[in-house]
């Protein structure tokens, strides 16, 4: 961990382009989509660090950036059916608690939409009240940590899963290989490449 002060601007400028700029550029490529077909979820996924020292004070300010896209865009597209949220978990992950809540959020949500859900304990099992066969799923990072227990858990449920990375190697092709999922490469910060991930 850096202190604040030591936390270069280049450094701001990767954190907030990924985190933003990622997101921004596959909500861009998919929302049309969604759209068009008046249907759809859009869930996005950040980390509380406000809470910790050193550099997660940039990760904590992208987040809440992260927050402000996920509101205004929620209430744009809340017109087209489209419902756009953000996850909000508290670090350290439950990791089960947040896959929980995706899945809840994919499935059950029908009106919530342009909010930031705060996930510190929950304790209801949500997955018991979803149902997610024959449904698409993008997820990106879905190799590692959260996205590779949401890839887990909705191909489980018969949902089509679509796994986000920048390259298939062994590690990605070993999860595909699991949950059936099939996969779409592409870096999701160029926003050419996230349009094609979407396709």
């Amino acid at each position: 961990n850096k202190d604040f002060e030591t936390v270069s601007y280049d450094e701001w400028n990767d954190l907030l382009n990924t985190i933003l700029g990622g997101s921004a550029n596959l909500c861009r490529s998919v929302a049309p989509k969604m759209a068009k077909r008046r249907n759809g979820s859009i869930i996005l996924l950040s980390a509380d660090y406000s809470k910790e020292f050193g550099d997660d004070v940039v990760n904590a300010v992208a987040a809440s950036t992260l927050h402000g896209f996920g509101k205004s865009f929620g209430v744009e597209m809340a017109s087209d059916n489209v419902l756009v949220n953000v996850l909000f978990a508290n670090t350290p992950f439950d990791l089960n608690k947040v896959v929980e809540t995706a899945y809840y959020l994919a499935d059950k949500n029908t009106y919530a939409t342009a909010q930031v859900v705060s996930i510190s304990g929950i304790n209801v099992d949500l997955v018991k009240y979803a149902e997610m066969k024959e449904r698409r799923v993008l997820i990106t990072g879905g190799t590692q940590g959260i996205g590779e227990a949401m890839a887990d858990l909705f191909s489980a449920d018969g949902a089509k899963v679509v796994i986000n990375g920048r390259v298939l190697n062994e590690k990605v092709q070993k999860v595909l290989d699991r949950t059936g999922a099939k996969a779409s490469m592409g870096s999701i910060l160029n926003q050419s490449e996230a349009a094609t991930v979407v396709r």
